[in-house]
């Protein structure tokens, strides 16, 4: 984080999410980066607190933040269940670019970083 970046919460999910077969709590923050005094939009951020260990994922969508989160923190062994990784979430052209998306078969929109159970439902 710089000093030239602001950041913007736009939701906050705690997640139950597992490492090496153990439940581990996580947050993720989701929001906006704007830069400057007059705050001009940059991006997107994902933000993922577990432990004692604290990331940042930035990128141009909130969507490619949470997928270059979920393939950096398989690295440590680390998955979590949110419907923005689940194997059938989507974007619609109006909800690119939010924190929402659905799950194919369903007419709800769902918040991408919100935790799903085995049956798909927000628990």
């Amino acid at each position: 984080m710089t000093a030239w970046k602001h950041y913007t919460i736009a939701h906050i999910s705690t997640v139950i999410g597992t490492r090496n077969d153990c439940n581990i709590e996580c947050q993720l923050l989701l929001g906006r980066v704007s830069t400057g005094r007059s705050r001009v939009h940059f991006g997107y951020f994902l933000r993922l607190k577990f432990e004692e260990e604290d990331f940042y994922f930035e990128s141009s969508s909130y969507y490619r933040a949470l997928l270059e989160m979920a393939k950096y923190i398989r690295k440590f062994g680390l998955e979590l269940p949110v419907y923005g990784l689940h194997e059938s979430f989507y974007q619609s052209g109006l909800s690119a670019d939010s924190k929402y998306g659905y799950i194919s078969g369903t007419m709800e929109p769902v918040i991408m970083i919100c935790q799903i159970d085995v049956n798909g439902e927000t628990i």
